[in-house]
């Protein structure tokens, strides 16, 4: 059953997340009275230390060791948990307008699953090149609620057949492993009043599989529409 194949998924992620090592407790990082970044002991002078980090940082993700050396770590938002849960169910909340159908034109880019006139490609077992080829092509990013970052699965399973053979299944039984469905949300600082919600951008860390799984689905439907 799916159930049972979905244990056997969770058994999977653990000994995978196990890869990492222990795991270190580190405290989130508060700002000071104000709202103003704590001055690196460094500043205004050379350390050869961070400067090889920030190297190696830029050789892994370009992105994060531009924003390290512009603008250093972000701020850690203070604002109280229920005011930014009321501040984003109204900003996401759906009113004002109404759903119609999707239009005919729409509908014809989307072969019906259970047509056999439809693109049989889009529904083939997955194969592990072409997820092995997506996964080197996925950024560095942070991992989900699972804690497991790509680093990982191209470790775990070089050669992409146990995550090929996984997504094979969720495929052809058209669902989603509950896991994958999870998020957790951050709230990066922008500029500004740091108490003033607007100021904040929501940054949502889902399952690198699940982001892995949907990107060889998007590869195929862009092969398709060339």
């Amino acid at each position: 059953t799916f159930a049972e194949f979905e244990d056997a998924v969770s058994v999977w992620m653990e000994e995978v997340l196990a890869l990492k090592g222990p795991k270190r407790s580190v405290e989130p990082r508060r700002p000071p009275r104000g709202g103003v970044r704590r001055p690196s002991p460094h500043d205004g002078q050379y350390d050869p230390q961070e400067a090889s980090r920030i190297q190696k940082l830029y050789r892994i993700n370009r992105k994060k060791a531009v924003r390290e050396v512009l603008g250093g770590d972000s701020l850690f938002c203070a604002v109280e948990g229920s005011r930014v849960e009321s501040y984003y169910r109204k900003l996401f909340s759906v009113g004002g307008y109404t759903l119609g159908e999707t239009p005919e034109e729409v509908l014809a880019l989307f072969p019906d699953a259970e047509s056999q006139s439809g693109d049989s490609r889009l529904l083939a077992a997955m194969d592990p090149e072409e997820v092995s080829l997506r996964l080197a092509k996925m950024p560095n990013t942070a991992p989900g609620p699972d804690g497991i970052p790509y680093s990982i699965l191209k470790k775990a399973d070089p050669g992409c057949h146990i995550l090929a053979a996984m997504m094979t299944r969720c495929l052809r039984e058209k669902k989603l492993i509950d896991a994958w469905k999870t998020s957790n949300t951050v709230l990066i600082h922008k500029r500004g009043d740091p108490s003033d919600l607007d100021n904040w951008r929501p940054l949502t860390l889902a399952s690198c599989v699940a982001k892995l799984y949907t990107g060889v689905i998007a590869d195929r439907l862009g092969r398709r529409h060339r």
